[in-house]
């Protein structure tokens, strides 16, 4: 359960997935006013709710910091703590998560990438590989360059998919994938 303390004010709708729903919300915890990123899954996608969050719980336990959203809570929320109209919809929602929210931020496109991204992007994989997590949908999409500071980070989202302490051939295969896309997309 959401803790009692934290207020949902505002919140607005940025995607909808395979797996699930994405939402910008505006939160209140105490003095505390901000937006976090909601993620809402249906029973149908349970199994792929249940990846993620085990996918962000091994990779924060392990350290791996900055270049994934930090993940803040997951579970069940009752609808009735909304301040917004409820539709049919809505209804279906039943598993959270509630993640980092990128005010500014865009997906990536490989073929416009330059060196230094392509490398974060690649040392970004590598340490999500070191924690033994295979994301398995290392797409365009599942990417955010995201801007902070006059620079930018590489932050990789969506672990729907992903496997927990896949062998090691397997992280080599995603990451010689992944550097075949590169090489492909960034020549041309």
């Amino acid at each position: 359960m959401l803790p009692n303390e934290v207020i949902i004010k505002e919140w607005s709708h940025i995607a909808t997935g395979t797996h699930g729903t994405v939402k910008k919300a505006f939160i209140q915890k105490g003095e505390f006013e901000g937006y976090v990123c909601i993620k809402l899954f249906t029973e149908e996608w349970k199994a792929a709710y249940e990846r993620e969050t085990r996918a962000y719980e091994l990779l924060s336990y392990r350290g791996v910091r900055g270049c994934i959203p930090e993940a803040y809570w997951k579970g069940c929320f009752p609808w009735s703590r909304l301040n917004t109209a409820r539709t049919d919809s809505d209804e279906e929602m039943y598993y959270w998560l509630v993640l980092e929210y990128f005010e500014d931020c865009r997906s990536i496109s490989f073929d416009k990438l330059d060196i230094p991204t392509a490398e974060a992007l690649c040392c970004s994989v590598i340490r999500i590989h070191e924690a033994r997590v295979l994301h398995e949908d290392l797409q365009e999409r599942n990417i955010l360059l995201v801007k902070e500071g006059g620079s930018a980070r590489v932050v990789l989202i969506d672990f729907s998919c992903a496997w927990l302490q896949p062998h090691p051939r397997t992280l080599l295969t995603e990451y010689k994938r992944l550097l075949g896309t590169l090489r492909l997309e960034m020549v041309q």
